[in-house]
């Protein structure tokens, strides 16, 4: 018997958390680097390896290239597996105690991931598209960031993941759309002035009125992340 949990992230929906927390892209960014991957508990211990940074045991990263509008890559995962000794007796420690023996039982689990992550991949997808089509082409495009992972997958599949060129590129990544945050926040300010100076205009009034007193919370932004639960059988 093993159970698992994961979570999905779209990376390129970030401002939307930014937005909420206000901790800065970068900051956001790199926590979910720290946590990306999926772990391996046994009876509450963790098994290292797996979940470690750039430890892609799945090799989620070599599948999305394959169809990158669909599949996600390990830098979208986060999660965890528990596992038993007694439950699952086939998944053994390696004799350097680095990970778990490349056995049939390892591959099962392997297998049993994946098609799960199918049937997430499957609704997620689903559902962005359902989300695209309620926007009309002008709301869609002129400040949204554009959707880098597939050539970020591309690199990965062709160099090491250590490679300077690929922490470069996820720089300037990083920096473009920092930079639309900062776009979106000037518009947003002028546009704030320039409803406040209407405002007073019409009203004749020598004070603001007294909604600008307390104004309303900003509720923009939509969930960022899918989850999964699941549990199977030996």
């Amino acid at each position: 018997m093993l159970s698992f949990r994961v979570f999905v992230w779209d990376r390129d929906q970030l401002e939307n958390i930014n937005q909420k927390l206000g901790v800065g892209l970068k900051s956001i960014r790199e926590d979910l680097n720290a946590i990306a991957g999926i772990s391996i508990y046994r009876d509450g211990f963790r098994v290292l390896p797996y979940g470690e940074p750039d430890d892609d045991w799945l090799r989620l990263d070599l599948r999305r290239v394959q169809n990158p509008s669909v599949r996600l890559s390990n830098n979208q995962i986060t999660g965890y597996i528990k596992i038993g000794a007694d439950t699952n007796p086939g998944l053994r420690d390696q004799s350097n105690r680095e990970g778990l023996q490349h056995n049939e039982a390892f591959a099962d689990l392997q297998e049993i991931l994946k098609l799960s992550l199918s049937k997430l991949e499957a609704l997620r997808f689903k559902a962005k598209q359902a989300s695209s089509e309620k926007l009309s082409p002008r709301a869609r495009g002129m400040f949204d960031a554009p959707d880098v992972e597939a050539l970020r997958a591309q690199l990965m599949q062709k160099l090491k993941p250590d490679d300077e060129a690929i922490k470069l590129f996820d720089e300037t990544a990083q920096q473009w759309e920092e930079q639309i945050v900062r776009i979106r926040e000037v518009l947003s300010r002028y546009h704030s002035l320039a409803t406040l100076g209407s405002v007073n205009r019409q009203s004749g009034a020598r004070h603001a009125p007294a909604a600008l007193d307390h104004p309303e919370p900003n509720c923009t932004g939509a969930r960022n992340h899918s989850g999964l639960d699941g549990q199977s059988v030996r």
